[in-house]
């Protein structure tokens, strides 16, 4: 089995991290990172209650994830040549709808974002 090294980070700086997502320092076992998003675009500025839009109104949010399950068995051999994985400065400008920033191993991820979006147009009577 492979020897965990040790990450060392001087210094990160990240803009944005949101809707569901993970930003993690050492060592994680499972991360599964859900988001649920309606987003509505339309032309001028004003909404009113006809744009309520509600999870349940739409199937893409009740179906069950379907996880690709991986039975292929890896061999691997890796020869770590320090006991420190070392970096200077990362600069991150966001993660969002489930992502995951992982400083460190993971063994596992299941991330699920599900986004419906809708665009009202003016029509030319309006």
């Amino acid at each position: 089995m492979t020897r965990k090294r040790l990450a060392r980070v001087n210094h990160v700086r990240m803009h944005a991290l949101s809707f569901g997502s993970i930003f993690n320092i050492g060592d994680t076992n499972n991360a599964n990172p859900t988001s649920r998003a309606i987003a509505l675009q339309q032309e001028g500025a004003v909404f009113n209650d006809e744009e309520d839009l509600q999870f349940e109104d739409y199937p893409i949010f009740q179906l069950e994830p379907n996880w690709v399950e991986d039975k292929r068995t890896v061999t691997m051999n890796s020869i770590h040549h320090a006991e420190t994985i070392r970096v200077g400065n990362v600069r991150i400008t966001g993660a969002s709808q489930s992502g995951i920033v992982q400083i460190g191993s993971i063994k596992k991820i299941n991330a699920d974002a599900r986004i419906k979006h809708f665009r009202k147009i003016r029509s030319e009577e309006d």
